[in-house]
């Protein structure tokens, strides 16, 4: 934590060769419009401030050299995620959680189209989200690492989702999921690590194999559902 606190001087925009900002855990707020001139950056961490600007197709889309964004626990707001930034072709990291006054749906034609995608880090989590999990969510094969909880996902948690099979990290948790079974599908996603499907409407029984398939497991959370029967043994 800083005491660093304010709006981001117009004099910034004239830093056009930075390639790395961090201005995380303080206190600024108002707009980032000033970023947009920065087109060399390449790492942007915002994360833990109070930003407010209004999140549209035109945000921050100059920086197409991003390999990691993190404008995570803001104030940000908006109507969707910006398309845009599943084309940016060098993205591994995008965490864009936390900003509660955001809400819309995932942009599912930008998430089909991105089959060269670079992105291994994908946290959406605590954004107000609605629609259902595109199905063209598979296209993001360089995943390790998705998190899109308590949102307002609805349907029914597409099985599109096991072909990212370097998945290490899977929480989808507190949403409107259709009420089902612990999906089978899952059994075949082995490099998992830490998977959370709390309050998911699942129901049935807990099966077998997720003691032996997913042997990688260390954190398991399949707490608020209407689940019955012994644990699995590992």
């Amino acid at each position: 934590n800083t005491d660093m606190y304010g709006t981001l001087p117009s004099g910034m925009s004239q830093l056009e060769n930075l390639e790395l900002l961090l201005l995380d855990d303080s206190n600024f707020s108002g707009s980032v419009e000033v970023l947009q001139n920065l087109t060399n950056l390449r790492y942007l961490y915002l994360e833990d401030n109070r930003f407010n600007d209004t999140i549209d197709d035109n945000f921050l889309k100059e920086l197409d050299q991003l390999v990691h964004l993190d404008i995570s626990a803001n104030d940000f707001r908006g109507s969707s995620i910006p398309a845009h930034l599943f084309g940016f072709p060098d993205l591994k990291v995008l965490d864009m959680s936390s900003n509660h006054r955001m809400q819309g749906s995932l942009p599912a034609e930008a998430i089909a189209n991105a089959k060269g995608s670079k992105l291994e880090h994908l946290s959406l989590h605590s954004m107000n989200i609605t629609g259902q999990i595109p199905l063209g969510i598979s296209a993001l094969k360089n995943l390790t690492h998705l998190d899109l909880s308590l949102n307002r996902l609805y349907g029914d948690i597409p099985p599109e989702l096991a072909e990212l099979t370097k998945l290490q990290y899977l929480f989808l948790g507190r949403n409107n999921f259709s009420a089902g079974a612990v999906p089978e599908w899952l059994r075949n996603m082995t490099k998992l690590t830490e998977l959370s499907l709390k309050a998911s409407s699942l129901t049935g029984i807990i099966p077998d194999w997720i003691g032996t398939d997913l042997s990688k497991l260390k954190f398991l959370d399949f707490g608020e559902n209407s689940l019955e029967g012994p644990l699995p043994e590992s």
